[in-house]
C-alpha cells in the first residue's frame, strides 16, 4: 500500500513539472525546434495598411507594416511587394507561388548599364536588442530568383542600428534557384542595440551578371537560447 502512495505521489509530481513547463513556454513563446523566440515585426509581409503601388514603382513598400526602403539605395531603387491577386502568383518578374501566407517581396541587385545598382529591404525588431548583455540570434530568409531576370544574386543580411547605422553582417551567400524557394540563414552573437533588419544585393565583381531580381518571403530574427543552428540551402 505504501509502495503504491509513493508511486501515486511521484506521479503527481512529475505531472506538476509538466505543468509549470507548459506555463513558462507559454510566458516566454519558443520556437517548438531550436528554443528560439521570434522578435521580427511582419515577418512574412502578411500585415498590409492602406493600398500598396503596384510593383515596379517607387515608393512600392507604403503601408506594409514594419517594413521600408533600406538606407543607402536611390530613391528609383524601391523593393517591392506583391499582395494581390493580379499580382500573385503571376507577376512582371515571373510566376512564383508565396512560401509562407499569401504575399512576398522582391528585389532588384547587379549591373545594369555599366553601373552596379541595388535595392534594399529594412524590417523591424519589436523591440531594441539589449545594448551590453550578449544574446544569440538567429537570422534568416527564404529567397528565389524571378523567372525573368534569373540571374543569381549575392545577398547580405545584417542586423542593424538605426540611430548609430551600425552593422553587423549575419549572412553572406548567393542565390541562383529560380525554381523553388530557398532558405538562406546564419547566427551570430551580439551585444549591441541593433533595432532593424537590412537585406539587400552585394556587388560582386566576379558574378558579371546583369541586373538580376529576388523575391523575398519568411524571413526571421530569433533570440535563441539553445540550439540555434544554421539550415543553410534549405529547399521548398
Amino acid at each position: 500500500m505504501k509502495v503504491l502512495q509513493n508511486i501515486q505521489t511521484l506521479f503527481i509530481g512529475i505531472t506538476c513539472l509538466a505543468s509549470m513547463s507548459i506555463v513558462a513556454c507559454h510566458d516566454h513563446p519558443l520556437d517548438s525546434n531550436n528554443n528560439c523566440t521570434e522578435i521580427l515585426v511582419n515577418p512574412s509581409f502578411e500585415s498590409i495598411t492602406g493600398t500598396t503601388p503596384n510593383p515596379g514603382h517607387s515608393g512600392a513598400l507604403t503601408g506594409v507594416e514594419g517594413w521600408v526602403k533600406g538606407p543607402g539605395a536611390p530613391q528609383q531603387n524601391s523593393p517591392d511587394i506583391y499582395d494581390s491577386p493580379q499580382e500573385i502568383p503571376k507577376n512582371f518578374m515571373g510566376n512564383r507561388t508565396p512560401l509562407d501566407g499569401n504575399n512576398y517581396a522582391g528585389i532588384s541587385q547587379g549591373r545594369h548599364y555599366g553601373n552596379y545598382l541595388n535595392e534594399s529591404l529594412m524590417g523591424t525588431l519589436q523591440s531594441q536588442l539589449p545594448e551590453g548583455e550578449e544574446r544569440t540570434y538567429r537570422v534568416s530568409a527564404w529567397f528565389s530568383t524571378g523567372s525573368v531576370r534569373r540571374y543569381p544574386s549575392d545577398i547580405e543580411i545584417l542586423l542593424y542600428n538605426s540611430q548609430t547605422r551600425e552593422e553587423l553582417q549575419v549572412v553572406d551567400a548567393r542565390v541562383s534557384n529560380s525554381q523553388n524557394w530557398e532558405e538562406l540563414s546564419g547566427s551570430v552573437d551580439a551585444n549591441k542595440a541593433f533595432d532593424r533588419l537590412i537585406i539587400r544585393g552585394i556587388n560582386k565583381g566576379e558574378n558579371g551578371h546583369t541586373l538580376s531580381y529576388t523575391y523575398v518571403d519568411k524571413v526571421s530574427v530569433q533570440e535563441c537560447t539553445s540550439g540555434c543552428g544554421d539550415q543553410n540551402d534549405d529547399l521548398r
